[in-house]
């Protein structure tokens, strides 16, 4: 978990005591954990070094929660927050939002080709890798859509062990146009820039959904736009396909796959522990993300 994920965690856990108290029923009780939480906003933002990159977005975060409270005391009209309001009104951009990787790609922030976590050829701390845990579940044949691509060189280096009917696709055009210039050699495998939610391949079209890390990042910020990916994916993907996706999250199966998505009449789909891997300290992600070591999970999904 990153310094801005356990920030967000806290002050979930700091609003919900808020939230426990009805405002029309328990107006004083919820007066007076409004109190008692703008009283550890001022700890935990005394505790921020804004100087650092993370600390100031870790600022923008408080603001942000300080900006819904003095919403619900009326000292502030209120907001609608989306991810655009939330850049607009306090310059809060999380990984969830295209200006980002925009912004990071095109300055060449993640160098030529980086992965946060899980690269596909490189051991584990007990010596296996994510192509391990791969290969056996996803046919050589199969037409596989890879969500989130960024720049990493996991589909090149899959179309170069026969995986050759790959689709990348990426929110951003920068990193897009990045990709398709540097494996343009790669002649069978394609790259799109595309919402994810907001795909134009028909209904079925893939035997298998590849993603590493794209929901952690979706999930940053309001979490807004995870049901309509969740949504659109199952749609492109055939009956009895699969999906593989690789998580920090160990709860992630209940979350995005084990549940039937609000408003719609998709079933669960069947959902199973491929493996759980602890990348090595000292690597690009545990540095990246300020830790030791870490783990995450790679899941196995089959839609009905």
């Amino acid at each position: 978990m990153t310094g801005q994920e356990q920030l967000l965690s806290v002050l979930k856990t700091l609003l919900a005591q808020i939230e426990e108290f009805d405002e029309n029923e328990q107006p004083k009780e919820r007066a007076a954990a409004t109190l008692r939480v703008e009283g550890e906003l001022d700890k935990i933002q005394a505790s921020i070094d804004g100087s650092t990159p993370g600390g100031a977005e870790q600022l923008k975060l408080m603001a942000i929660v300080r900006s819904a409270i003095n919403t619900e005391q009326g000292e502030e009209e209120a907001q609608d927050w989306t991810y655009e309001n939330l850049a607009k009104q306090h310059g809060y951009v999380t990984y969830a939002a295209k200006e980002y990787w925009d912004q990071v790609y095109s300055d060449g922030q993640y160098g030529e080709s980086f992965d946060w976590f899980g690269a596909w050829d490189a051991p584990s701390q007990d010596g296996r890798s994510l192509a391990e845990l791969v290969r056996p579940v996803l046919p050589k044949d199969s037409r596989i859509l890879i969500l989130g691509c960024g720049n990493s060189n996991m589909s090149a280096l899959m179309y170069h062990e026969g995986w050759e009917n790959i689709v990348n696709v990426d929110v951003s055009p920068p990193v897009i146009e990045q990709m398709q210039k540097r494996h343009a050699h790669l002649e069978k495998m394609t790259w799109k820039a595309m919402d994810a939610s907001q795909m134009d391949f028909p209904s079925g079209h893939f035997d298998a959904i590849v993603e590493k890390g794209m929901f952690d990042a979706l999930f940053t910020g309001t979490g807004s736009k995870v049901q309509p990916v969740i949504v659109e994916a199952r749609r492109v993907l055939k009956s009895g396909g699969k999906v593989l996706s690789m998580s920090f999250d160990s709860d992630r199966i209940e979350k995005l796959f084990g549940l039937t998505p609000e408003g719609t009449e998709l079933a669960p789909m069947g959902c199973s522990t491929a493996g759980v891997l602890t990348f090595k300290a000292g690597t690009a992600e545990t540095e990246r993300l300020g830790k030791k070591a870490g783990q995450y999970w790679v899941y196995d999904c089959t839609e009905p």
